[in-house]
């Protein structure tokens, strides 16, 4: 794994902007929320086949998140919030998704099973099995996580 290490300066504004509570997730026309929403929603699509269900991924973003709720900075705190409830709900997104590729295999499966012997591939009775206990797994690990998020921050 390669990490590129980058320094970033991050200022936060000071003055009337910052302590009358605007900021960019809070203004009226501002189009960062939606643009947030955005990259959470791509940031799961395109980990879900793959570091999603390795358990450093989320464990990762989970740590970055309970720092950034843990912060003295108001703003922070409520754009951490906001961060935990859109990966909650992508999550649950992906979980739905995982719960009907895991009915459809067992619907499968089961009429598998339901043919004579003589009909049965057990060639694809093994693959539907495979396939119903990986999507099971990757169920389990979702649900976990999600617990893991609500409950870290």
């Amino acid at each position: 794994m390669c990490f590129v290490e980058s320094s970033v300066n991050v200022t936060l504004p000071r003055g009337p902007s910052c302590q009358d509570g605007s900021y960019p997730l809070s203004a009226d026309g501002s189009k960062c929320k939606s643009y947030l929403v955005e990259f959470i929603k791509h940031l799961i699509g395109q980990t879900l086949n793959s570091v999603l269900h390795d358990g450093y991924f989320i464990e990762t973003v989970v740590q970055w998140l309970i720092q950034l709720s843990s912060s003295a900075v108001r703003q922070l705190r409520h754009t951490a919030t906001f961060i935990v409830l859109k990966l909650n709900t992508s999550l649950i997104e992906v979980a739905n998704h995982l719960r009907e590729e895991g009915d459809i295999t067992m619907r499968q499966l089961e009429g598998e099973k339901k043919k004579s012997p003589t009909k049965r591939a057990s060639a694809k009775l093994e693959l539907l099995k495979k396939s119903l206990t990986e999507s099971q797994t990757k169920l389990h690990g979702i649900e976990l996580q999600m617990n893991a998020i609500s409950t870290g921050v």
